[in-house]
This record gives C-alpha cells, structure tokens and sequence, in this order.
C-alpha cells in the first residue's frame, strides 16, 4: 500500500503517479500518435479529436495500472533509492521530472533545451539598456 496521511496519499505517491502519466503522454507523443496519423489522411480538426480519444482511451485503463503498480512498488523502490543511491524523496522527483522534460522538449522541438539556449552579449547589452532607460 502507498504511503497514507490522514488527508490521502503523501505528496511522494501523488508525484510518482504524476510521473507515470507524464511518461506515458510522452511515449503517446513520440511514438503512438506519430505512427498513427501517418496512417491516415484526415483534417487537423479529426486529427485533434482523434489524439483526444486516444489520449483518453490509454489514460483511463492505463492510469488505474499504473496506480495499482505505484501503490505496490514505492515502498520498494523508496528502500532501493535510500540504500543504493542514498537520494531523498524529492531528489529523486526532481531527476525524474527533469528527464522527463528533457524528454518532452526533444519531441516538441527535436533539439535538447540547453542547444537552444543562446546568450548574446549584444543582446543582453540591449536588454540591458532599454530597462534602465526611463519612459
């Protein structure tokens, strides 16, 4: 059983079910829906509510599994992170959310976030000189 407070589960269990559906919305958005709509020829607006359908079609079963499966395996995996790694909880959300950003980034953009991150000195210096000049 996940871990319980009087109110409901704990933040750490509510996270690591954040995490599951996050990852699965980025399997659907690399993979699944990619593939399938290369298979059909239909409008942008079909294609939306397709994705919807989809979206909500996986989620639901999915989501109760992955539920069942957190519930069952974060004590677990709570006793392997703080013997092996010795990460505390939000350590390990934290990790696990930034990959899956990184993740995230890469199927919307197809680039890493830190290659698309450009510092220019002119820029900055502009930046720089248009907020401190007054209205």
């Amino acid at each position: 059983m996940a871990e319980q407070k009087s109110s409901g589960p704990t933040l750490n269990t509510r996270l690591a079910k954040a995490e599951s559906l996050l990852l699965l919305a980025l399997v659907m958005d690399t993979f699944v829906t990619p593939w399938i709509f290369a298979q059909v020829q239909i409008q942008p607006v079909w294609k939306t509510l397709l994705k919807m359908l989809l979206v909500v079609g996986c989620f639901g079963p999915l989501f109760k599994l992955f539920s069942a499966l957190i519930d069952g395996s974060l004590a677990k995996t709570r006793t392997i992170t703080t013997s092996t790694f010795s990460l505390p909880k939000m350590a390990s959300h934290v990790l696990i959310l930034s990959l899956l950003f990184v993740g995230f980034y890469w199927s919307m953009n197809k680039s890493l976030p830190w290659n698309d991150i450009h510092f220019h000195s002119e820029q900055r210096a502009q930046t720089v000189n248009r907020a401190s000049r007054p209205e």
